[in-house]
């Protein structure tokens, strides 16, 4: 899916960067490594969702407690494993890092507690993929599936803060990000019902969700707050997207990789 979001933005970055392996070279000075620490993240929240499930088998409200106890041990383990691999950096920032992630993890489960309860794990970093005709299809790794009363919600997770509505969706346009769409179109195609898509913000502790339909089973006690696209719109983005995927697909089997008409911010100019 990303590969689609390069193309749709430069054809040219994307036969430089996913064709021929070229990269940028970054010698900022860096105090942490933010792919070991996103992948830390992920699998944190990966496997206190796998055990909930092989626990409980959904989210319990009454459980909350536990949750947080299951969350800060495997916050704990996961460090004490990356340490044996040689990725804690310096130490007074690895210590603060983890700290930082304790105190995340319990705003996460008392979030996921307001919204989610009673929702079943269906996939966990797991891998989606559906067809769309003889050329192309969509291949993806989802951060989590959870399903309840035949609906289901993808929520996607991000360090920082989440996208914008202006990031998620263009009426004239290809968004910058087609993740959430194109993982709804795979789910429906694998007979899933999907009612809400979300982007939970680790940094800000929060849930913004791209689509919320009004018969969603989320928690009503708090506001969820408003959804960045209508459903009408989500669908047609998804029908939009899909089409012009199905055109990248033509346009690189006829080796049509042109240049993007703006060139100013890309880090591959001349």
């Amino acid at each position: 899916i990303s590969s689609f979001d390069q193309y749709a933005g430069c054809p040219f970055m994307y036969l430089l960067n996913r064709g021929l392996g070229v990269e940028e070279r970054d010698y900022a000075t860096m105090w942490d490594d933010a792919r070991v620490v996103g992948k830390m993240l992920h699998r944190i929240l990966a496997q206190l969702h796998k055990q909930v499930h092989q626990i409980d088998g959904r989210w319990k409200r009454l459980n909350q407690h536990k949750y947080q106890s299951i969350a800060l041990e495997l916050c704990d383990e996961e460090f004490r494993r990356q340490s044996g691999f040689g990725n804690d950096f310096i130490y007074p920032m690895w210590k603060e890092l983890q700290e930082w992630t304790r105190r995340a993890l319990s705003v996460f489960v008392d979030q996921e507690t307001l919204f989610y309860s009673g929702y079943e794990l269906y996939k966990s970093e797991g891998a989606l993929q559906a067809v769309i005709d003889e050329r192309s299809g969509i291949h993806g790794r989802v951060d989590r599936v959870s399903e309840k009363d035949g609906h289901a919600v993808i929520v996607d997770y991000k360090k920082g803060k989440a996208p914008t509505r202006a990031e998620v969706y263009q009426e004239e346009f290809l968004p910058a990000t087609s993740q959430l769409p194109l993982y709804a179109h795979a789910l429906e195609t694998e007979g899933c019902r999907v009612s809400n898509a979300a982007y939970y913000s680790i940094g800000n502790g929060n849930y913004k969700h791209m689509l919320l339909d009004s018969d969603a089973p989320i928690e009503r006690t708090e506001k969820p707050g408003r959804a960045m696209v209508a459903p009408e719109e989500f669908n047609e983005l998804r029908e939009r997207i899909i089409s012009a995927l199905s055109s990248a697909a033509e346009q690189i089997s006829r080796g049509d990789f042109r240049i993007s008409e703006s060139c100013k911010s890309c880090d591959f100019r001349a």
